[in-house]
């Protein structure tokens, strides 16, 4: 049973990072058949267990008639065996291209008397993969594996898989940032399968890491394929360090994957502010246990690659960091967010990069007009602000066509959310037109600030009752106004009975009775700026914005 709930946990959640990787750990382990305590899988590329032949893990290669030490067949290869391994870690597919597996006859290693399953299994890896046997003599013999045919015998075994050279990482990043990515594919519970060569061009081997240590940034467990199983060693000083290129994201296209959702939760980042609560692209995920993301200039040019686990549901994917100096600019973003359920989902989009803290951009935007206090419904009853790259505020409401402030108040943006919530109080006189003057401040002490204006709608009625009052969100398709130079023609598909015009302060410039389905405003000696408009109808209250230029 114990068995049974490892390999559930494999195929079933790591999204939320159940495997719950600890450090010292290994990952490619399997239970024999009739156990339940998983063991360590250690193949090798001939010899048994045992050092015998019967079975072989190369039983089902070609024969070469040699002295017998690799019996009698031409060694299984170093990538069939990297990969046959995490195959045998996750017991997928049930069925392939070649044939059905039965997992529970494929064991973590081959002894004397063991099913052929294995065997098989690594033969038809090595089919997949198009590996090369050779059989010319005089030191020659062997087999080997392109790193492309590798991939794709990957994918065509079922499974995902992304790669990376050294060399190409470098030109973005920092080798210790590449050793970070090896550390989340595992923190994810995706053992990585690492290419390299020792110097000499006929030299190269394909290795799986499936561990790293807690105390030694540099210290991984090395499964090597040797038939003696892994131990952790120096990543620096392995004997392939030349020409690396890792296999990463190596999981099951399982189908039937919790759907992967996301949300963008900060938009820009802010260069040089210690600290930053924006110091950092980030995205809200589901069903997410790590990400990818290639950071590219308006023309193209890549600046920067970047992978990582995904933390307590948060995906910080790049945080402005590149090879190069950035100036301030909007980049394009890759990103691609993926769990080990089968699930993967790779969008572009485009963030904003300031250079200069002093001046990070602050946005605003109201989430609801209408403000019933009485209606303690969760919806209406609060006023609520979304904010961006703002820290501290302080808010002022004046009642329409008045300067002085109905109602005042301060407070620290809520970083979580970023939402300023507020619940004045507007007075008993019932429904009215209200303005809402917000000065915002940014984060990391910036002295950047920024004021925005809103129209708010009060009801002091009891919850029920906003519905059958004025409604000032409906104007788009109820009054129409027309800027005509001189003149603000104001139209409506309901009988006109009252136009104000109101500053963005809230003071009252013009207002007229009118009736009829048109109606117009002298605006020849208004200087320019933002004004909001009231038409009253015998059926409602409609507002709209306009900027008189």
């Amino acid at each position: 049973m114990k068995c049974k709930l490892f390999v559930l946990l494999l195929l079933l959640g790591v999204a939320e990072n159940v495997m719950a990787y600890t450090p010292g750990d290994i990952l490619l382990m399997k239970c024999r058949e009739g156990s339940t305590t998983p063991e360590e899988i250690s193949w090798g590329q001939s010899r048994n267990y045992h050092d015998d032949c019967h079975p072989s893990y190369n039983q089902h290669i070609s024969d070469y008639a040699s002295e017998g030490e690799d019996c009698h067949h031409l060694v299984a290869g170093c990538a069939a065996i990297a990969f046959g391994q995490i195959m045998a870690m996750w017991q997928f597919p049930a069925k392939s291209n070649y044939r059905t597996y039965n997992w529970n006859k494929i064991p973590p290693y081959l002894k004397d008397g063991d099913p052929e399953d294995c065997p098989l299994l690594i033969k038809d890896v090595g089919r997949a993969c198009g590996t090369h046997y050779t059989a010319a003599g005089f030191n020659v013999d062997g087999s080997w594996t392109t790193r492309h045919d590798l991939r794709d015998g990957i994918e065509k075994m079922g499974y995902y898989v992304s790669t990376c050279t050294e060399k190409d990482w470098l030109k973005y990043n920092t080798l210790e940032n590449w050793y970070d990515l090896i550390r989340n594919e595992i923190d994810c519970g995706r053992p990585v399968i690492m290419f390299g060569k020792d110097g000499n061009v006929f030299n190269s081997h394909y290795f799986v890491i499936d561990g790293y240590s807690a105390y030694d940034p540099y210290l991984f467990h090395i499964n090597p394929g040797h038939n003696k199983g892994g131990s952790f060693m120096d990543i620096r000083n392995y004997k392939y360090t030349d020409n690396r290129e890792i296999f990463y994201g190596i999981y099951p296209k399982v189908g039937n994957a919790p759907k992967i959702s996301y949300s963008l939760e900060r938009k820009f980042i802010i260069a040089d502010c210690p600290a930053s609560y924006f110091g950092s692209v980030q995205y809200k995920v589901e069903n997410v246990d790590s990400w990818e993301c290639d950071v590219y200039n308006s023309s193209g040019k890549p600046l920067w690659k970047g992978g990582g686990a995904v933390k307590n549901g948060i995906a910080s994917v790049w945080d402005g960091n590149a090879y190069l100096i950035l100036p301030q600019d909007d980049y394009w973003l890759a990103i691609s967010f993926k769990n080990s359920n089968g699930a993967y989902e790779s969008f572009t989009t485009h963030i904003s990069y300031v250079r200069d803290h002093r001046v990070e951009r602050i946005e605003a935007d109201l989430l609801n007009n209408e403000y019933s206090p009485n209606c303690q419904d969760g919806v209406d009853d609060a006023i609520e602000i979304k904010t961006d790259n703002a820290r501290r505020y302080s808010a002022s409401i004046y009642n329409a066509g008045n300067n002085i402030a109905t109602w005042s108040g301060s407070g620290i943006v809520d970083t979580k959310n970023r939402i300023i919530k507020l619940k004045p109080y507007l007075g008993d006189d019932g429904s009215g037109l209200y303005t809402l003057k917000l000065d915002l401040e940014g984060g990391c002490n910036c002295s950047s600030s920024t004021t925005a204006y809103f129209t708010i709608f009060y009801d002091n009625s009891k919850c029920g009752e906003l519905s059958e009052s004025s409604n000032i969100l409906s104007s788009e398709n109820i009054i129409k106004i027309t800027n005509l130079s001189d003149l603000l023609e104001i139209s409506s598909i309901e009988p006109l009975t009252k136009i104000s015009v109101y500053s963005i302060s809230g003071t009252c410039i013009v207002q007229e009775n009118c009736s009829g389905y048109i109606h117009n405003i002298d605006i020849s000696k208004f200087q320019k700026s933002l004004l909001i408009v009231v038409a009253q109808t015998e059926n409602g209250v409609y507002s709209k914005k306009i900027l008189i230029e």
